[in-house]
């Protein structure tokens, strides 16, 4: 059983997610997430920003509401940097 009876629109700092991917839940089912890019305004800028989006009890719900979403897990997935800032304190 789906948690949103209804797929509701769901923006990633305003835009739209380029592609959706889901992984088996620790509480058994599937998460959905949305992925997009962080802000100039993040220190993560530029970098992959993975969003939650949905919870499914089964596949079958997954592929109904998500039929583009790719299975994925963890070890797959971009890793964040912050290897772009320097090294300086911040005070």
């Amino acid at each position: 059983m789906k948690t949103n009876q209804q797929a509701k629109p769901k923006l990633i700092y305003g835009q739209e997610p380029s592609h959706f991917t889901y992984q088996v839940s620790e509480r058994g089912g599937f998460n959905v997430y949305g992925w997009g890019i962080y802000p100039t305004s993040s220190v993560l800028a530029g970098q992959d920003c993975k969003t939650y989006f949905d919870y499914f009890e089964t596949i079958e719900e997954v592929n109904k509401y998500y039929p583009d979403a790719t299975a994925s897990h963890k070890l797959m997935e971009p890793q964040n940097t912050f290897d772009h800032l320097p090294d300086t304190p911040d005070y």
